[in-house]
C-alpha cells in the first residue's frame, strides 16, 4: 500500500483512522476472522525484539482494501508496540481483518515470527476440507480403525504455511482424535512431512501431508470412532487453521457426497497463464458440496437457469479483479440412477470468455475456465480468493499461486 498508518508516540487506543506518507511503499500482511455474537474482541499482539518499533495493528470490517485505508476501520493500538489484552467492540458473527502493517519500506512484512490471540472470535473461517477417501471399520471399543485423503485449502505464503517442526496437527474422525504435538512430523513445509507412531503406542497412526497438492494421506487402528449415523464429523488443524467437513454415510460407508450434510469448497489445482494485454487465462478444478445447494437445484426440476456468479479477489483486496454474472451462460440438467438424483451445470456451446463450467453434484467436481482476462498477478506467491454464489448460495474459498518462472507469465497451484 502507498501509504501507512499513522502511529502516535506512546500508546493510545482509538478508533479514529488516520494515514501518513502516500509516497512510499509501506508492505503489509492481512490475516482474516470471523467474530463471536458478544459484540467485543480481545487483542494481544506480540512483535519480535528486532521488529518492536517497525510493526502497526489495525482491525477492519469485512476485508482490507489497500487503496482506502481507513475503510470500514474499527480499531487500533495506537502504538506500534507490544499490547495485551486489549477489548474493543466489534460487529458480532461478521468477518473481519487484521492488518499487520511494517513501517520501513520492504518488499514483505519479514519481522517473524509475531504473535497474536483474538478472544472474541471463533476460529477463522474455514476454507474448507474434501475427503476424496474414507473408509472406517467399525469393531468393538478402542478396535476400529480409518483411513483417509483430505484436500484441504491453507495459506502457503512464505512465513505462513503450515510448518510441520514448529506447529502441530490434529485431525478427528468422529470420536477418533489424533495429535501430534509439535517435533513429532517429520520433514517440511515444501517438501511434505511425515509421521509413523512409535512402536507399541496406542492408537497407531501413520500420516504423510503433501503440502504441494494441499492433501494429507492417514492411517488410524486401534482406535475409537465413536457412533456412527448418516453422517461423521472430521477435522485437520494445521497448526492454528481448521478445516471441517460432515462426511455423509450410506450403512457405516462414505461412497460420495450427493447427498451432503455440510457445505465444503475447496480448490483442487489451478494454472494462470499471464499473456499481453486482456489475454491472460485462468483453468481450476474445485471441489463443491452443500446441502442448500441441492435443494436450489432440485427447485429447478431440471429446467431452469440457476443464477450463478463468479468474483475473484487478489489476496485480501475488497474489490474483485474478475467479476462475472455466469447465468445466461450455463443451464442445469438432472440425472436419475437407481433411485437417486443428481445435478449438473454445464456452459452452453457459444463462445465466450467462460471456455468451461462444469458442475457434477454426484462427486461435487467443478471446472473452470476463463480466458480473455487482465489478471493482476506480478509477485512470487499471490493469493486468489473465489466467491461462487449459485442462486442464494455464496460459497468461499481462497489458494495460493506460486510464479514459475522469473517473469511471472505462469502461476500454479503446486509449487
Amino acid at each position: 500500500m502507498l501509504s501507512r498508518f499513522s502511529r502516535r508516540l506512546d500508546p493510545h487506543p482509538t478508533t479514529e483512522c488516520e494515514t501518513v506518507r502516500p509516497d512510499i511503499l509501506h508492505p503489509y500482511k492481512t490475516y482474516t476472522f470471523k467474530t463471536d455474537d458478544s459484540g467485543q474482541l480481545t487483542a494481544s499482539f506480540d512483535p519480535t525484539d528486532d521488529c518492536n518499533k517497525s510493526l502497526y495493528v489495525t482491525f477492519h470490517k469485512g476485508r482490507f482494501n489497500p487503496e482506502n485505508l481507513c475503510a470500514n476501520f474499527i480499531w487500533t493500538h495506537g502504538f506500534n508496540e507490544k499490547f495485551t489484552g486489549e477489548t474493543f467492540d466489534v460487529p458480532p458473527s461478521s468477518e473481519m481483518t487484521m492488518v499487520v502493517n511494517r513501517i520501513v519500506t520492504a518488499p514483505y512484512v519479514s519481522c517473524k515470527p509475531f504473535t497474536w490471540t483474538l478472544d472474541g472470535a471463533n476460529a477463522p473461517p474455514t476454507t474448507g476440507l474434501w475427503i476424496s477417501k474414507l473408509s472406517i471399520k467399525d469393531n468393538e471399543g478402542s478396535e476400529d480403525s480409518w483411513q483417509a485423503t483430505f484436500i484441504y485449502n491453507a495459506d502457503r505464503s512464505a512465513g505462513d504455511i503450515f510448518n510441520p517442526q514448529t506447529q502441530n496437527l490434529k485431525v478427528a474422525v468422529g470420536g477418533s482424535n489424533i495429535n501430534i504435538p509439535v517435533g513429532k512430523l517429520i520433514g517440511d513445509a515444501k517438501e511434505g512431512f511425515s509421521y509413523k507412531s512409535p512402536k507399541n503406542e496406542i492408537p497407531v497412526v501413520s500420516i504423510k501431508g503433501n503440502p504441494s497438492k494441499q492433501t494429507l494421506n492417514i492411517k488410524v487402528s486401534k482406535t475409537d470412532v465413536g457412533n456412527m449415523g448418516s453422517g461423521i464429523a472430521t477435522s485437520v488443524k494445521l497448526g492454528g487453521v481448521l478445516n471441517q467437513f460432515t462426511a455423509p454415510l450410506t450403512n457405516g460407508k462414505y461412497k460420495s457426497v450427493a447427498n451432503p450434510l455440510s457445505d465444503s469448497f475447496v480448490v483442487v489445482s489451478g494454472k494462470i497463464r499471464n499473456k499481453e494485454g486482456e489475454n491472460d487465462t485462468l483453468t481450476a478444478s474445485f471441489k463443491l458440496a452443500s446441502p442448500s445447494l441441492i435443494s436450489t437445484l432440485e427447485s429447478c426440476n431440471g429446467d431452469c437457469k440457476a443464477v450463478v456468479k463468479l468474483k475473484l479477489y487478489r489476496n485480501a483486496e475488497t474489490a474483485p479483479f474478475v467479476d462475472e454474472d455466469l447465468t445466461d451462460l450455463l443451464s442445469v440438467s438432472e440425472k436419475t440412477q437407481n433411485n437417486n438424483k443428481s445435478y449438473s451445470i454445464k456452459k452452453s456451446p457459444a463462445k465466450n470468455k467462460l471456455t468451461a463450467f462444469r458442475y457434477t453434484s454426484s462427486n461435487g467436481s467443478l471446472s473452470l475456465g476463463l480466458n480473455v482476462l487482465a489478471l493482476p498477478f506480478a509477485l512470487i506467491e499471490e493469493k486468489l480468493g473465489v466467491e461462487l454464489t449459485i442462486g442464494e448460495n455464496t460459497y468461499k474459498t481462497f489458494v495460493t499461486l506460486f510464479a514459475k518462472d522469473d517473469k511471472f507469465s505462469s502461476y500454479s497451484t503446486t509449487f
